[in-house]
Formats: C-alpha cells, structure tokens, sequence
C-alpha cells in the first residue's frame, strides 16, 4: 500500500477487517510485522513527537481524544504553537467553527455535543494542527449529505491548496467514489 502525499486515500472494507488496527499502527501504538515508511524513515525508528508532528488522527470515537474543557479551547489546542500565540489566533479558530456549523458551541464542553458535532470538532482540531497527513477513521459519521459535503470539501480543499495527505476509512460507497483518488479495499 502506497498513500500518496497531497492525495485523498480511502480504506474502504467491512467492519472488521483491520482498518483501524492499521491506523492505530501508522500512529505508533500498535506493534507490527513488516516494513512502514513514513518520509522514506521506518516508522518504529521515528519518535513519537517527531510523527505527531506530521500526523494527526480522528478515531473512531473522537470524544475519547479531547484535552480541553470548550469547544474554542479544543480548536486552538490543534494550532501549531506559533499560530496559537498569534493575536489574531481566537478569531481564526472562531472562523473555523463558523467553517464547520460549530460557532454557537464554542463555550460548550465538547462532551455536551451530539455524536455528530463531536466528530466535526476532532476534524477541525486536527484540520487546525497543521499536520502533513490527517488519518481520519470515518470522518463524516453521523453527518448529515450537505455536512458530509461540506467537510469533505473543506478536506479536498487543503489537499489540493496546501498538499495535505488525507488517508481515510468508510463505509459510505458515495464517499469513496465521490471523494477517494485512491481506494484499497
């Protein structure tokens, strides 16, 4: 399997068959058999900071990957550290929550959200972290066609802009063919 930079790649098969055991081993905390190279470096010989610098994920159950106490907190704890300290910071990460129908949650917990709105929250978190590659295990579950739309534009968008490398898991065969470059099953 080869997931290529500034490319949308789906993982796409039935529940079960290794999807998200294979993402928890692109993060480093899965062990593995084999050969996985990230920046043409084996993957167990780089450090944890040096590839979560790279790499963020939005697992299957986002609300287990909050670290903050509000909705605006948990966007400008994804910013690089020199964008978060930026004057303008609070009002780029309001924007985003504009971006993602999240703007009147901003004070609200984030465990206070519908399924839904979690699951658009860790995206945008990840989304605002700035990362090379975003690996996102069902990103549009419990969304409805015109957020499902709307986030998958969001993420085509800094995919072709910025280079972004999106690798991620669906079940949704309108996801994959509307929204995939390249599809392992």
């Amino acid at each position: 399997m080869e997931v290529l930079r500034g490319r949308m790649t789906c993982l796409a098969g039935p529940s079960g068959a290794g999807k998200t055991t294979l993402f928890r081993t692109l993060i480093g905390v899965k062990d593995y058999d084999g050969q996985i190279l990230f920046d043409g470096k084996e993957l167990r010989e780089l450090k944890s900071r040096e590839l979560f610098a790279s790499a963020g994920i939005v697992f299957q159950n986002p609300s287990n990957q909050f670290i903050t106490q509000n909705v605006l907190a948990e966007v400008m704890a994804g910013m690089p550290a020199q964008k978060k300290d930026s004057a303008d910071a609070k009002a780029r990460a309001k924007s985003h929550l504009e971006d993602f129908r999240l703007q009147h949650f901003a004070q609200y917990s984030p465990y206070m959200l519908s399924q839904g709105q979690q699951r658009r929250l860790a995206v945008l978190g990840v989304l605002a972290s700035a990362k090379k590659l975003l690996i996102l295990d069902e990103p549009t579950y419990g969304q409805d066609e015109g957020m499902t739309r709307l986030i998958m534009e969001i993420l085509r968008k800094k995919v072709e802009n910025e280079g972004l490398t999106v690798l991620f898991s669906t079940h949704d065969r309108h996801l994959i063919e509307n929204w995939a470059d390249d599809i392992y099953l």
